[in-house]
């Protein structure tokens, strides 16, 4: 090949290596920038719709409404004192727990085959009721608390991520659930109804209030008080012997609830699809690549990954609580439950500052054994077991 071809040639394959290599760089650029656009597109149709619907993504919007101080159960001051985490308070609350009571923890787990207590011998029954009477007035306040008409568990005077964590505080109620959960059985073989009553109103008034709040942990503590006072209702003998003032009292605070499971269910999953959006949008800020002093940008990769992950669990959440007609669902399957679980889930790469993971349960306030499934489950199993309750007590009423 003469000198002369051969620089011919050269140049020629040089210019489309020159011409390949900025195609590519085009692609790389474009495609990018394109996905990132659609999914964008996609996200914002699909919020511009169902807002217009009237379907909220604010979690301000989804909470309770603000009661004022003197009417929310988190404001009331022994139970804020709870929230703020006082050592005093909590050292009290461990004293308060009946596993305290020699022999309890012993009788308590045992039951018959349908599941139910046996009468609390008269002796452990009168050690509880000494027991209880050491904390009468932590009960007293508690049972104040439980009467007001607020269930907004939150003060919204924190960042989200702050204030979603903060809710955790409800967890530190269960010594106060357990403690009454026992004066109720103990009121029952002793044949007490001034006790039982209380501790049955009590249980469920604040069942209902934290199942009230729309988040997911609230919803599983409640269920846990209503669970209490349950167990104590199914222990009694011969309901007809009570005297009828309290067994309507009883039934009252067994209809506080007006929710059905369902509705309850799509409020808190509402709530939690809101919060994870918005910690998205919170963590994706902090993954953001700076550009000019006040300007960052995210990768249009990241960007079209953000908009279809929004976009896959908002979808799977109106699958899932509205029917093919647009109505809100009387049974939730669960199918549906399982796919909106899975689009609800950590997002590698967009973590906060601190955290390895930017898990929704974690900043929910969850732990990893409230499932979605589970926590609807468990709604229906409270209802479930509240009814043939009601009905009981309904045919002993003249």
């Amino acid at each position: 090949m003469t000198n002369g071809v051969w620089k011919s040639i050269v140049p020629h394959k040089t210019k489309l290596l020159v011409s390949a290599g900025v195609l590519l760089a085009v692609l790389i650029g474009v495609l990018p920038e394109f996905q990132a656009r659609k999914w964008e597109k996609r996200w914002n149709e699909f919020f511009t719709y169902w807002k217009a619907q009237g379907e909220s993504f604010d979690p301000e919007l989804l909470l309770p409404p603000h009661m004022g101080e003197d009417a929310e159960f988190a404001k009331h001051p022994w139970v804020r004192l709870i929230a703020e985490g006082d050592a005093s308070v909590l050292e009290t609350l461990a004293r308060m727990e009946p596993e305290n009571v020699e022999g309890y923890d012993e009788w308590h787990a045992t039951t018959d085959d349908a599941g139910i207590h046996h009468p609390m011998p008269a002796d452990l029954a009168d050690r509880v009721i000494r027991h209880a009477a050491a904390f009468q007035p932590e009960l007293d306040a508690f049972a104040e608390a439980s009467r007001r008409p607020g269930s907004r568990i939150t003060d919204g005077n924190r960042s989200w991520f702050e204030e979603t964590a903060h809710v955790s505080w409800i967890t530190k109620l269960a010594p106060v659930r357990d403690l009454l959960g026992a004066s109720a059985l103990a009121a029952a073989s002793r044949k007490d109804v001034v006790i039982l009553t209380s501790s049955l109103d009590t249980l469920l008034r604040a069942g209902f209030l934290l199942r009230s709040s729309n988040i997911t942990l609230g919803t599983a503590i409640g269920s846990g008080f209503e669970t209490a006072a349950f167990e104590a209702i199914r222990s009694l003998e011969h309901i007809a012997d009570w005297p009828e003032d309290a067994r309507r009292a009883w039934l009252a605070a067994l209809d506080l609830r007006t929710r059905t499971p369902s509705d309850e269910f799509a409020a808190c999953s509402r709530y939690e699809r809101a919060t994870w959006l918005l910690l998205i949008d919170e963590a994706s800020q902090n993954r953001s690549q700076p550009v000019l002093p006040k300007l960052t940008i995210l990768p249009p990769l990241r960007r079209a990954f953000i908009a279809r992950a929004k976009l896959a669990a908002s979808e799977a959440l109106q699958e899932m609580v509205l029917s093919e007609n647009g109505r809100l669902v009387t049974a939730i399957k669960p199918d549906r439950i399982e796919r909106y679980e899975e689009h609800i889930k950590p997002m590698p790469g967009l973590s906060l500052p601190g955290r390895p993971t930017s898990h929704p349960a974690d900043m929910l306030g969850m732990t990893a054994q409230f499932s979605m499934q589970s926590i609807h489950d468990a709604l229906i199993q409270r209802e479930n077991e509240r009814i043939p309750l009601r009905e009981t007590i309904v045919s002993t009423l003249p």
